[in-house]
């Protein structure tokens, strides 16, 4: 199936980029509408979505594995960041990739300056933070 190469696919080449993907399994799942969620170790995938956007989902919800779920975050009040890393990762892939549909006007490639953005403004968040530390950042 698509959304099985799909996860394939994202893992195999996440892997070089962020490290081992650290669970036992993937499990995959699809449901019946709604939006893409993750969770350690699993993907949900809702039925219809669109052939052009299905590869990219895919491989966004997997870069969760690594991002909020590896790599966490707070997820009531920072959830930029980990979706921030995990898009910027799925669309690196995108490029590498070359067959996903990418647009400049309110598709993924908006999605992705948005969340370029959001990495800019946490990034700039976390330098305000470290200055004022008392002690130095390790």
């Amino acid at each position: 199936s698509g959304i099985l190469s799909a996860a394939k696919h994202a893992i195999a080449t996440m892997e070089p980029l962020v490290g081992q993907y650290p669970y036992p399994t993937y499990n995959l799942a699809q449901t019946a509408g709604g939006y893409g969620m993750e969770g350690p170790g699993i993907t949900w995938i809702p039925t219809g979505v669109g052939t052009a956007n299905l590869s990219y989902l895919v491989h966004h919800e997997t870069g969760h594995q690594w991002f909020y779920s590896l790599v966490g975050n707070d997820q009531a009040r920072q959830p930029f960041a980990d979706e921030a890393a995990t898009d910027f990762l799925a669309y690196d892939l995108a490029i590498t990739v070359n067959d996903w549909c990418i647009a400049d006007g309110g598709d993924t490639f908006a999605r992705y300056l948005v969340r370029m953005e959001e990495m800019r403004q946490s990034l700039r968040i976390l330098q305000q933070a470290i200055d004022v530390l008392d002690t130095p950042v390790v």
